[in-house]
């Protein structure tokens, strides 16, 4: 674990702990379908943004969701550019300006990324930046100018959708005039057949250590993603997890 980034992050909230523990919950905020342009809707994909709420209202300061076997994992729609133009999409796009996240039309709402905290949401509210990664768990990007429905064709960014180990990776502090008890972590866009991964906690998308003011640090597990109608079920059920790792 980065000790280090979470204890400066924690030390920067200042604080006594809380007499009320802290409790973090996940929900997936169900953005429908991907919309690239006017024209350009990714039929059997859904996009969501990933939401990190913690109950008692303390601040969250601090994200480890790249040490140890923290992240998060899942079979990602990714869009990587080809800038040297050599036919292979390398550039990876772990933050997009804007955050977009399928509210309007955007080429970037076909992809999956982190989105910056913050008010407005910028780089500079990132306190120390350690592992920020993405992986397409072993997927290929077709060659550019080959058709990719339903997505646009590749160009001078590519789309492929990851394999069961696709890979989203950050740990970082926030800065402390923008810290608040809600952070839209990412925006991850997936296969409507893809809920999670059972060979994982919960059936889900991974962990992270999540660092909160005048509190210690606690693992959260990004639950399976519900049914539609059932999606608040996701923070129930991170909810509950924490809650039986303080009764044992």
């Amino acid at each position: 674990m980065r000790k280090s980034l979470l204890a400066s992050a924690v030390v920067a909230g200042l604080g006594i702990a809380s007499a009320s523990q802290a409790a973090i919950i996940v929900t997936y905020v169900n953005r429908g379908t991907p919309q690239g342009s006017a024209t350009q809707f990714s039929t059997g994909f859904t996009g969501y943004t990933v939401r990190l709420t913690e109950t008692t209202g303390a601040n969250i300061t601090a994200v480890d969701m790249e040490s140890g076997t923290n992240g998060l994992f899942g079979r990602f729609v990714q869009r990587w550019g080809d800038s040297d133009e050599d036919g292979a999409y390398t550039d990876k796009t772990i933050n997009v300006a804007g955050n977009p996240q399928n509210l309007t039309a955007n080429a970037a709402n076909n992809d999956s990324h982190l989105l910056f905290v913050g008010n407005p949401p910028v780089d500079a509210n990132y306190v120390g930046k350690i592992g920020f990664d993405e992986d397409t768990g072993g997927a290929t990007f077709g060659a550019a100018g080959s058709p990719n429905p339903p997505f646009p064709n590749n160009g001078a960014n590519g789309i492929t959708v990851s394999g069961i180990n696709g890979t989203i990776q950050a740990a970082f502090g926030i800065n402390g005039p923008v810290q608040s008890p809600v952070i839209d972590l990412a925006y991850i866009v997936i296969p409507n057949d893809f809920a999670g991964d059972p060979s994982r906690p919960q059936g889900g998308l991974g962990s992270s250590l999540i660092a909160t003011a005048g509190g210690a640090p606690q693992l959260v597990i990004f639950p399976a993603i519900p049914e539609p109608g059932t999606i608040a079920l996701a923070g129930v059920s991170a909810l509950g997890l924490l809650a039986r790792r303080r009764r044992a």
